[in-house]
């Protein structure tokens, strides 16, 4: 069994074993790609970024392992897991970090990294909603929600102290940069006032449907949700169908007092994992 960095056209022999929305950043090089094979047929990658940070300590970023059922349980995970790590120490990083929701596949991460040395996990559960885009925007619009002009900035559109403010936030809050808002598909929305970030809006692609996964409105400002919720409904509106499924990911108190007001009490439940790995 054999795992290592792959680069180029080689990517290719992998890319069943890589999720859709991270193409994009390896074409742009932003994120790295370790692929393992067994018999020189491919049976699994690991997809990570590195970050230098000023004020933080470099490390790794995990945002994607898996390997073919055919292969499990032949130790082709923790092998591409100690390469990545290999990798770290050679590039002097001592820590990398992982953040994932829990559905399908991804639900057999938390024994497979509970048991690594070095490895520190945390379950987190909150409350999901079920929606269309369409139902969604006239639930807005019913309880008068889409009143005013939009003001969420779109995340690419941010610039100089603006962006600062954002980025900073993000990766305290969730220990994601900035760029995973960048791609249109699966935008941010943020609001700064008086060099203080007061609202946000993200969205991500989860392996079923586009996910709303955080909403904040500091101060619970009416106008200001309305202008986070306007700005999103005009950008959903050009890139997506009105039936697309939404999942909503209630992991903040307004945005469940708000799926609430609109839809009532939600029936489902979100799982993510979160984690940190320390490889000296």
């Amino acid at each position: 069994m054999q795992s290592e960095l792959v680069f180029g056209a080689a990517i290719q022999k992998y890319e069943e074993f890589i999720p859709g929305e991270y193409s994009a950043g390896i074409n742009q090089t932003r994120f790295q790609v370790l692929g393992a094979a067994m018999f020189r047929e491919p049976c699994g990658a690991l997809v990570f970024e590195t970050e230098k940070t000023p004020g933080k300590t470099p490390q790794g970023r995990l945002v994607s392992i898996y390997v073919s059922p055919a292969h499990r349980r032949l130790g082709v995970g923790s092998s591409l897991l100690s390469s990545f790590l290999s990798h770290l120490r050679a590039l002097r990083l001592y820590e990398a970090s992982f953040f994932v929701r829990l559905e399908g596949d991804r639900r057999m991460l938390p024994p497979f990294f509970q048991q690594k040395e070095g490895v520190e996990t945390e379950i987190l559960e909150f409350p999901l909603g079920r929606c269309s885009i369409k139902d969604v925007i006239a639930a807005f619009r019913e309880n008068g929600l889409l009143k005013g002009a939009a003001s969420g900035t779109v995340a690419a559109d941010l610039k100089g102290p603006e962006r600062q403010i954002v980025s900073a936030y993000l990766r305290e809050e969730f220990d994601q940069p900035l760029e995973d808002y960048l791609n249109a598909e699966t935008p941010g929305f943020f609001q700064v006032d008086h060099s203080e970030l007061s609202g946000i809006l993200l969205f991500s692609r989860g392996e079923a449907a586009l996910e709303l996964s955080y909403l904040l409105n500091k101060g619970g400002d009416g106008r200001r949700l309305a202008g986070l919720l306007l700005s999103a409904k005009e950008h959903l509106e050009r890139l997506y169908s009105p039936w697309e499924h939404l999942e909503m990911l209630l992991t903040t108190d307004q945005a469940l007092a708000l799926y609430r007001k609109m839809f009532g009490e939600p029936r489902d439940r979100a799982v993510l994992l979160r984690g940190s790995i320390h490889c000296r």
